[in-house]
C-alpha cells in the first residue's frame, strides 16, 4: 500500500510539472506584456528625461498702463504708416495744420508761406521743401505773388517756416497742438514775419504704424490764430493798399483766426476746404475748397477753387510727396 501511495504521489508530481510546462509552451509571453506587468508605470515627468519636474512657465499679465500708452501712441505718426500729413494729405493750400511730417525730407506744402500785407490776386508755391526732425519741421519756400490788379506786378517772396509740436494727439478730445513761425524778404524791402498756434484732431477713423494702415474714411478738424506783420517802403504796394479802402502805411501787426476740415475718401482721393478771417485792407474772407489725386508715393494733382482776399478763381496743380518714399 505504501508503495502504491509514493508511486502514486510521484505521477502526481509529474503531471502537475508536465501541464506548466504545456501551459507556457502554449501562450509565450512577449517582453511588452511583461513590462507591463512587471514594471509599474513612472510619473509622465520620466518622459521628459528628468527625475525633478519643472514650474510651467507663467504667461505674464498685460500691464492695462503699457497697453493703454502703446495704443495712444500707434494713433499717429509712425514712419511706416500713421502719418496724417503723409497718408490723409492733411494740408491746406493757404494755412497750416498742426501734424509734424515724419524724419525726412518732403516737398509737400506743409507750412504754405505766403507774405503779409501785400495785396495779391493769388499766391503761386513754387518751391516748398520741408524737413522733419520727429517732433518739429524746418523748411523753405519760394513763392511768386501775383500783383493786385494792372498797377502791381507779380514779385518773388523767400521765405524760411518752422513748427514745433507742443501736445500729441491722444484720446479722447486732445488734439495735436504745434506752434509754428515764418519769415519772408520781398522786394523794396516788404518783410513779413506770420506766427501761429494751430490744434488739429482727426474724428473719423484711426491711424496705424502697419504700412498703409490708415483707415478709409478720415475726417481731420483744425483750427487756429495767425498773427501776422509785414514792414514796407514799396510805394505801389502802399498806394494799392490806399485804393483797398486801408489807409497808407508801411507797418501793420494783426491777428487772424483760421479753420478748415480734411476729408481722406481712400488712399487716392482727398478733399478740404478751409477759410480764414480776412485783413483789413482785402475785400473777402480769404478761403479755399479743393480735391486732390494721388497716382503713387504721394505725388499727383490737385485742383479746385480759391480767394486770397479779393477774387474767386480756380486752380489746378501738381501735388509732391516724400522724396524718400520713392526708394520703397
Amino acid at each position: 500500500m505504501k508503495r502504491d501511495a509514493v508511486i502514486g504521489h510521484t505521477f502526481a508530481v509529474a503531471l502537475a510539472t508536465a501541464a506548466v510546462s504545456a501551459a507556457f509552451c502554449a501562450a509565450p509571453a512577449h517582453a511588452d506584456e511583461l513590462g507591463k506587468v512587471a514594471l509599474a508605470p513612472l510619473p509622465e515627468v520620466m518622459a521628459q528625461g528628468t527625475l525633478f519636474p519643472k514650474k510651467a512657465a507663467t504667461t505674464a499679465k498685460p500691464d492695462p498702463q503699457k497697453s493703454k500708452v502703446a495704443l495712444r501712441d500707434s494713433d499717429h505718426e509712425g514712419s511706416g504708416g500713421g502719418d496724417p500729413a503723409e497718408e490723409g494729405h492733411v494740408t491746406f493750400r493757404d494755412n497750416p495744420n498742426a501734424y509734424i511730417v515724419n524724419k525726412g525730407f518732403t516737398l509737400r506744402n506743409v507750412m504754405p508761406n505766403h507774405p503779409s500785407g501785400f495785396p495779391a490776386d493769388s499766391y503761386q508755391y513754387l518751391f516748398n521743401p520741408t524737413y522733419g526732425f520727429g517732433s518739429g519741421e524746418i523748411g523753405l519756400s519760394y513763392v511768386q505773388a501775383e500783383g493786385r490788379g494792372h498797377n502791381l506786378p507779380s514779385e518773388n517772396f523767400f521765405g524760411i517756416s518752422a513748427q514745433q509740436r507742443l501736445i500729441k494727439e491722444g484720446h479722447g478730445f486732445m488734439p495735436t497742438v504745434s506752434l509754428g513761425a515764418q519769415a519772408n524778404v520781398g522786394p523794396d524791402d516788404h518783410n513779413t514775419l506770420n506766427g501761429w498756434l494751430v490744434a488739429s484732431k482727426r474724428v473719423l477713423g484711426h491711424e496705424s504704424k502697419k504700412k498703409g494702415g490708415s483707415s478709409f474714411p478720415g475726417l481731420w478738424l483744425t483750427g487756429g490764430y495767425r498773427y501776422g506783420s509785414y514792414d514796407t517802403h514799396d510805394l505801389r504796394v502802399i498806394g494799392r493798399l490806399v485804393r483797398e479802402g486801408e489807409g497808407p502805411s508801411e507797418e501793420v501787426k494783426a491777428g487772424r483766426p483760421f479753420g478748415g476740415i480734411n476729408l481722406a475718401l481712400n488712399k487716392h482721393l482727398f478733399a478740404s476746404a478751409e477759410v480764414q478771417q480776412r485783413m483789413a485792407f482785402e475785400r473777402n474772407n480769404p478761403y479755399c475748397v479743393k480735391g486732390t489725386l494721388i497716382v503713387t508715393h504721394g505725388f499727383g494733382f490737385e485742383g479746385g477753387i480759391r480767394n486770397v482776399g479779393f477774387i474767386s478763381h480756380g486752380f489746378i496743380g501738381f501735388v509732391y510727396g516724400n522724396v524718400g518714399g520713392l526708394r520703397h
